[in-house]
């Protein structure tokens, strides 16, 4: 059992460094180009997330930086969700607690996450033909 949560937490973290790598890649050799890595912060992971669940790695990488120094374990199972694509019910048993603490700990992560990427997201432009009030 410690073997196998061993595993997932090094194949998380692991796939979260493939694609952060990519990602740099990507961006540094089509600069301007809209085209990126996404994961998801759904809820359900073997559900269509929506618009608003897809977020950019690199961005994603960075919030999970800021987040381990306020709540290593909520970056943690923002990780294993995110980039391992784990359950609830396997995050719990990767990190030795029980599904309820994983569950409280991902709503928590994922409400700061969402807020700490609108926070780096520039606001969209208003259209040309209106003007402000």
């Amino acid at each position: 059992a410690r073997d196998r949560r061993e595993f997932l937490a090094l194949a998380a973290h692991g796939m979260r460094r493939v694609l952060v790598d990519s990602a740099r890649r990507r961006r540094a050799g089509k600069r301007g180009s809209d085209e990126w890595r996404q994961v998801s912060l759904a809820d359900g992971m073997g559900s269509h997330p929506a618009e608003g669940d897809l977020v950019d790695v690199l961005a994603l990488h960075a919030a999970l930086e800021k987040l381990a120094t306020l709540s290593e374990r909520q970056a943690r199972v923002a990780e294993l969700r995110a980039f391992g694509g784990l359950t609830l019910a396997e995050t719990a048993e990767t990190l030795g607690v029980g599904t309820t603490v994983v569950k409280a700990e991902w709503q928590v992560a994922r409400a700061w996450l969402r807020r700490e990427l609108a926070r780096d997201t520039p606001d969209p432009e208003p259209p040309a033909d209106t003007e402000p009030r």
